[in-house]
């Protein structure tokens, strides 16, 4: 127990690594256009939009190729009115009629295989009355057609590959990017494997969806004091360890990047 409770104590000095990317996180999505809303929207997007007056229907169009998966997702306030969709194929026809957001959550998703065109989302409050705030999320689940993991990416780099005593493990890069023209919904875990023992979770967030990595940000944030991770102690279990990185789609679970690191403690 005395060895896990250092080694997690060791490696928490990953965390002072990420203060400024906190910082340049922005919760929630993007705003929609203002009224009347009709607007493009592309595989990864998450808008925050509202019905407003009484009566609004905001439109927004998707364009396919053909042959991708969509999950559309729409949320709606946790009171008060609830927010409802209708999907309309590109030749006009309703995939289903209006699927409201009344269930645990407030929220309804449609999960569709899209065929060639333009397809239209229409968003409204139940029986067009009231007013309400409601995001909706677009996600990609066919990534080799509308989205690939190396448009995001984290990177972890290690000083060396095998560790005796008296070594420091240091992480001389932490890098975050989202080469995308718009910000990414992201749930980051980054955790270590050390032999003998359940893999620890150094950090982890960002599984509710508010986490979000800006549109073209590249960051590396090591070297730096807080980069310097733990000394190789007599302590420390012989063997192989891990240190990983993953960002993931916080609705769907989709691996968006992973980096693994293994390295030797003899």
């Amino acid at each position: 127990m005395r060895i896990r409770v250092g080694v997690i104590a060791a490696c928490c000095g990953m965390l002072f690594a990420l203060p400024s990317l906190v910082s340049a996180q922005v919760p929630g999505g993007v705003r929609c256009v203002a009224e009347p809303t009709d607007q493009f929207v592309t595989f990864g997007d998450l808008i925050e939009c509202d019905i407003t007056p009484q009566g609004d229907v905001d439109l927004f169009r998707l364009r396919a190729t053909g042959g991708e998966r969509v999950l559309i997702q729409l949320t709606g306030p946790p009171t008060g009115f609830i927010a409802c969709m209708e999907l309309d194929t590109p030749d006009g026809g309703p995939v289903s009629n209006n699927a409201c957001a009344g269930g645990t959550g407030r929220s309804v998703a449609f999960d569709v295989l899209l065929s060639p065109g333009i397809w239209t989302i229409k968003v409204s409050a139940e029986n067009n009355t009231g007013t309400l705030p409601y995001s909706l999320q677009i996600e990609c689940l066919s990534s080799a057609l509308c989205g690939g993991p190396s448009d995001v990416v984290c990177d972890v780099q290690l000083n060396q590959m095998t560790y005796v005593n008296g070594d420091t493990v240091i992480a001389t890069a932490l890098r975050f990017a989202n080469h995308r023209s718009r910000p990414v919904a992201m749930e980051i875990k980054l955790s270590l494997e050390v032999p003998g023992l359940a893999p620890m979770s150094l950090v982890n967030a960002g599984s509710n969806g508010t986490v979000m990595l800006p549109a073209s940000f590249d960051k590396d944030f090591c070297p730096a004091p807080g980069c310097a991770l733990f000394q190789v102690t007599p302590s420390f279990p012989r063997g192989s360890y891990d240190l990983s990185c993953r960002i993931l789609e916080p609705t769907t679970g989709r691996l968006l990047s992973e980096d693994l690191n293994p390295f030797v403690i003899q």
